[in-house]
């Protein structure tokens, strides 16, 4: 195949990543603050924007990339060139984005992931067709076989999970933002007589600033959470021999194409939603491809043949890996006592000096208790063990179960521990992926011994 061209789209991605030389003019702008300097700070602008555009068009004259055989061929740069070249069996994953602004310009944005080697990932911005042959040529789906299109009750599964985290979140600006207005007259009466006068004024204003920066950051939140839901909506997967594609998206198309033997890990996320609608979203890693951007599945509580046959060989974590005899309670509980007993002593001050808000206080102590929970759960099911010849772990982050399933032996272990660990045998086993690291507390020496370090 002959060199070809990036898409011209190349040349506003890079104008974008030197749009911060033009905040350089502005700034003397601002210290002068005349008519003279803004004039002066607007053609400074202008001619960078010039020099930025010229540089962009002659480092897309200059770049492109070429498919010879089993060789993918990417060449960048204008003085100093840089030729990238990694060949077709080295790939894990391709992923083609069309973002609502490329399908206005025809363009689409593929991403390559390696498996082992680096760069982990290569983008190319291409015309609409070549990505689409391009991907196709080195991630081919002859075969395609239905594995998952969530059809009634999962999409509404599938629409109360993407929703959980806007929920989670906007409890928090909630509760950020009535601490910020509410707080405030009881602080000022309770300052310093002796501050100085612009400490005062500072003291005044920041409240109300930092008031409308959340409630900007909350808006923007919201937008971006909406954005987000609706790239990842319409999901379609479906497996060939060697091949997985998923479609998913509505404002933003998105292709992933994942190769088989590549699949690093399986990782099943048991949220507070999840546990409701009994529907858990699962998660591939592929090679240095983390697949954090949308779930490939919806598998059903107690439905692991489903599991099976998008993953063969696939074993969940046990519900208890060892005895939690020996085991670090301080590892486990030390954030959600710390958090609850503040909240707790808040809770008691605010029934005298802010009674109207004590129910702000019994919302944090409330969540603190959930944490509780789930590091109680953590405590009891944390672990890492093999089962048949695949390596299952499991751990929990905040109000999330991770339940892993691993599949490759590029693996590099690391076991922790302090001279407190050492007494009970204890300590922290650390598993690193090529595009993902797990962390399990408290595991038995006894065991991290048998796994391979």
């Amino acid at each position: 195949m002959k060199f070809r061209r990036f898409h011209p789209l190349y040349s506003l991605h890079i104008v974008r990543k030197g749009l911060a030389l033009c905040l350089l003019p502005m700034l003397r702008a601002l210290l002068h603050f005349d008519w003279a300097s803004l004039v002066l700070a607007l053609q400074q602008d202008a001619l960078i924007l010039l020099l930025l555009l010229a540089f962009s068009f002659a480092a897309w004259q200059l770049s492109g990339w070429r498919l010879e055989g089993d060789l993918l061929t990417i060449q960048l740069g204008i003085l100093f060139h840089l030729r990238q070249q990694v060949r077709i069996p080295e790939l894990a994953s391709a992923v083609v984005t069309r973002p609502f602004f490329f399908r206005l310009m025809g363009a689409s944005r593929l991403t390559v992931y390696t498996q082992r080697s680096l760069p982990g990932s290569i983008t190319l911005f291409l015309p609409r067709r070549d990505a689409e042959a391009l991907a196709r040529a080195l991630m081919p789906d002859e075969l395609e076989n239905p594995v998952f299109a969530p059809v009634g009750a999962d999409r509404l599964s599938m629409l109360v999970l993407g929703f959980n985290v806007t929920l989670t979140g906007l409890m928090a600006v909630y509760s950020a933002r009535k601490t910020l207005y509410e707080l405030d007259p009881f602080l000022t009466q309770t300052a310093w007589q002796g501050l100085l006068q612009a400490e005062a004024l500072v003291n005044r204003v920041l409240p109300a600033g930092l008031a409308w920066l959340v409630t900007l950051a909350f808006l923007f939140y919201v937008f971006s959470l909406g954005y987000n839901f609706l790239c990842r909506a319409n999901l379609r997967v479906a497996r060939g021999d060697t091949i997985l594609v998923a479609r998913y998206g509505l404002l933003r198309l998105t292709e992933r194409r994942v190769r088989l033997s590549a699949v690093t890990s399986c990782q099943v996320r048991v949220t507070p939603a999840a546990r409701l609608l009994r529907r858990y979203p699962v998660y591939l890693a592929a090679g240095h491809d983390q697949g954090r951007e949308s779930p490939l599945f919806l598998c059903r509580k107690g439905d692991w043949f489903s599991l099976r046959r998008l993953m063969p060989g696939l074993y969940l974590p046990p519900s208890r890996y060892e005895s939690v005899r020996g085991r670090s309670l301080p590892s486990f509980f030390w954030f959600p006592a710390g958090g609850g007993a503040l909240c707790l002593l808040l809770l008691i001050l605010s029934r005298t000096l802010w009674p109207a808000y004590t129910f702000l206080f019994l919302f944090g102590l409330f969540f603190f208790g959930c944490l509780g929970l789930q590091a109680a759960e953590g405590y009891r099911r944390e672990g890492v063990g093999r089962i048949g010849s695949s390596l299952t772990l499991c751990y929990t982050r905040r109000l999330t179960r991770y339940e892993v399933c691993v599949f490759t032996d590029l693996t590099r272990t690391v076991f922790r521990q302090n001279p407190f660990s050492k007494q009970k045998g204890r300590g922290t086993f650390t598993l690193k992926l090529p595009a993902a690291r797990y962390r399990i507390r408290s595991v038995s020496a006894r065991i991290a011994r048998e796994l391979p370090l």
